[in-house]
């Protein structure tokens, strides 16, 4: 999936740092990032497969902050969000309550992207990929930036087992 595409207001992630989202924790201590990272090495799920399909953008009350690439199918996805979920709140950290959407952050958004991002995502709206195999897991540390966020990964972890 290319992101060198020209569209005015838009910053796109470097390829090194797109990665699917499955579960967004917000800002932790670094104690709590080692709890996670023992926790997160305990979920059991078999590796699968997904694709990417469509696009979209997540909203603010000041408009569109963020591309996203979708994901199908959702299933597998939506079951190791519920899990990695369940083991964060174990541990007692409180996560945002977003409805799950499985997708990649393509890129951040500013204010004045709106009519070309418009046009990017009709003219995009049927994009689709191969399918891909997702075999591991990442703890992500998210560094919010003035035109995007730089993403650190620090822990992977691989899928093996059932789906449970």
């Amino acid at each position: 999936m290319a992101t060198n595409f020209r569209v005015d207001g838009v910053h796109w992630q470097a390829g090194s740092e797109l990665h699917i989202t499955v579960c967004y924790v917000g800002e932790v201590s670094d104690k709590d990032v080692d709890r996670l990272r023992s926790s997160l090495g305990r979920i059991s799920i078999a590796p699968f497969r997904v694709a990417v399909k469509g696009m979209g953008v997540f909203d603010s009350e000041g408009g569109a902050v963020h591309l996203w690439a979708g994901l199908q199918p959702r299933a597998e996805l939506e079951a190791l969000h519920t899990l990695v979920k369940r083991q964060v709140e174990a541990l007692g950290i409180n996560i945002a309550h977003f409805r799950y959407q499985p997708h990649i952050t393509l890129a951040r958004l500013a204010s004045s992207a709106a009519g070309s991002v418009d046009d990017f995502l009709e003219s995009n709206r049927d994009l689709c990929t191969r399918s891909f195999e997702v075999s591991e897991i990442g703890l992500f540390r998210s560094i919010p930036g003035k035109f995007k966020s730089i993403y650190h990964c620090l822990d992977t972890f691989p899928l093996s087992g059932t789906c449970r």
